[in-house]
């Protein structure tokens, strides 16, 4: 999280090769884009760049076993 130049909140998502296939991958992103446009960001938050990393797990099955209401309990959990 960094304060970005202008009024606006930037976000960026980065998912590993080695954390799953591509579908997985790609799921992750969109769960992110999705909370992204349809949560409420507090006003502490304005005007943050915002990287989301996904890194590879020990247990393989980490990212294929997550469901949306995982994440998405995760996410309000930042703020």
């Amino acid at each position: 999280m960094l304060p970005s130049v202008d009024a606006k909140n930037y976000f960026g998502v980065t998912v590993s090769r080695k954390v799953a296939n591509s579908v997985i991958r790609n799921k992750l992103k969109r769960w992110v884009r999705n909370c992204v446009s349809t949560e409420k960001w507090p006003e502490k938050y304005e005007s943050y760049t915002f990287v989301f990393v996904f890194k590879p797990q020990a247990d393989a099955k980490f990212f294929t076993q997550k469901k949306y209401s995982d994440f998405k309990d995760l996410y309000k959990n930042i703020k």
